[in-house]
């Protein structure tokens, strides 16, 4: 990149080992078809740097935000209210973080049954990119 063999987007696109599962694909996704002013929800990722959108994102550390929010919610058409409240539109999906980090749900019972259902009648997979186990990234509209 820095000598100009390789340009900025097909750097950021590709697994290194200061960067490993990029989901800057994804984001170049919602950024061409994300409603303007819309938020984006991250989900196993917490890097954010490049989304040109308000974003919700949490480290490993923390429960991330899909999870708190489906636990807090009383059934999936609350979960709704919530993304929409937020102004999310996208949720991006970092399936190779996940599994780098081997982050597992934090939910109960009743919240996976809960966000099983919003996912079932609310999200629609838009794009996905997979080339495991380096570079597995999806978008979700919220509807």
């Amino acid at each position: 990149m820095f000598l100009g063999r390789r340009d900025f987007k097909t750097h950021l696109a590709n697994t290194v080992i200061s960067y490993p599962t990029p989901q800057y694909a994804g984001m170049e996704y919602i950024h061409s078809r994300a409603p303007e002013g819309s938020a984006v929800l991250f989900h196993g990722d917490s890097r954010i740097f490049y989304s040109k959108r308000r974003a919700f994102a949490s480290s490993p550390d923390q429960r991330p935000v899909l999870e708190a929010w489906a636990q807090a919610a009383p059934d999936p058409e609350a979960l709704l209210e919530r993304f929409r409240a937020e102004g999310v539109s996208c949720v991006l999906i970092n399936q190779g973080e996940l599994s780098r980090l081997s982050q597992e749900t934090r939910l109960d019972a009743a919240g996976r049954a809960r966000l099983a259902e919003f996912w079932r009648r609310h999200a629609r997979k838009e794009f996905e990119i997979i080339e495991p186990p380096k570079r597995w990234v999806e978008v979700y509209r919220i509807e």
